[in-house]
């Protein structure tokens, strides 16, 4: 007689993942930033909408807003370049490092720019400096653009003149690599995208006085970064338990609303600087094991404090 191997149901096997309620923290720290960036940055100057695209364009003024917002020094280096002066070809690749000077940690981003792209390779010409220039439009490339005076006709033509553009494209690459940067330490990727940001002038090539006005209004405006951000970044930066909705009910509770919002209006740059250097000592205690550490309470979404 013959019997059958007995056979055993297999019980998958559950491996514990370490480290579970650190992830979840800063799974939360992310998101406190999000939040905070979405509040501070401002639609038209420190990033762009482009019609059909997903996301919106971080600029340059945003990129430099978040790594003001993250307390970070930003250093660059010029990794690759090409300048063929007889073909008129420059290409540069940058290296942006962003370095924080209180734990050394780095976040790098990369940016590259050459004289071959669209914007830097051709030229738009108004009819009369077709005129001057004797040139013949047959078979050019148009546009039409809205002046003053109407719509008017431009022609591509080569970029005769790329010698000039050469400091200008390597701005490029730097500003291209500063957002890549920003974009990777801030964790801003699934909000922000670049590369879309092609509206720039690239150098002297004429534009209607509309666009023209417009572009000095936008270069007027400089980042600005609130004192109640700025306390919200150092407290969440610093890891303090329970984040920002902790600190503020231990130490400045007069700073949370009666609804349980951030009253950020009524943090003024003294208090703010007052209170970034109580838990930047609290944190530095407690990491020195001069305070006792206990088990620190999981910070999640739902204990973000918003803007009031």
């Amino acid at each position: 007689m013959t019997t059958e191997p007995k056979t055993e149901a297999l019980v998958p096997m559950v491996m514990p993942v370490p480290g579970v309620d650190i992830v979840r923290r800063k799974l939360a720290a992310i998101q406190d930033f999000q939040a905070l960036c979405r509040h501070e940055l401002r639609q038209g100057q420190d990033y762009g909408v482009i019609p059909g695209t997903d996301k919106p364009t971080l600029l340059k003024a945003g990129a430099e807003k978040i790594v003001g917002l993250l307390g970070l020094d930003d250093d660059y280096e010029v990794i690759g370049q090409i300048e063929d002066w007889d073909k008129g070809l420059f290409s540069y690749t940058v290296r942006c490092i962003l370095t924080d000077l209180g734990s050394g940690a780095r976040r790098t981003g990369l940016g590259e720019c050459n004289s071959m792209e669209a914007k830097y390779r051709w030229r738009w010409l108004w009819p009369n400096d077709m005129k001057q220039s004797g040139l013949d439009p047959t078979g050019l490339l148009t546009r039409t653009v809205n002046t003053r005076n109407g719509r008017v006709m431009q022609y591509r033509v080569p970029n005769d003149d790329p010698y000039s553009l050469k400091n200008t494209i390597l701005k490029m690459a730097k500003k291209r690599a500063l957002v890549d940067a920003a974009l990777s330490a801030g964790r801003l990727s699934d909000i922000f995208t670049q590369d879309l940001d092609e509206k720039e002038p690239p150098g002297p090539q004429e534009e209607s006085p509309s666009s023209a006005s417009q572009t000095g209004a936008a270069k007027s405006q400089s980042p600005k970064i609130t004192p109640a951000a700025r306390l919200q970044v150092a407290v969440v930066t610093s890891k303090y338990p329970g984040g920002l909705k902790a600190f503020l009910e231990a130490e400045a509770p007069d700073l949370i609303s009666a609804s349980g919002n951030y009253a950020a209006a009524k943090v003024t740059a003294e208090r703010a600087d007052e209170l970034i250097i109580l838990v930047t000592e609290l944190m530095r205690l407690a990491n020195a094991g001069e305070i006792p550490d206990d088990a620190p309470p999981q910070v999640l979404p739902g204990d973000q404090l918003p803007f009031e």
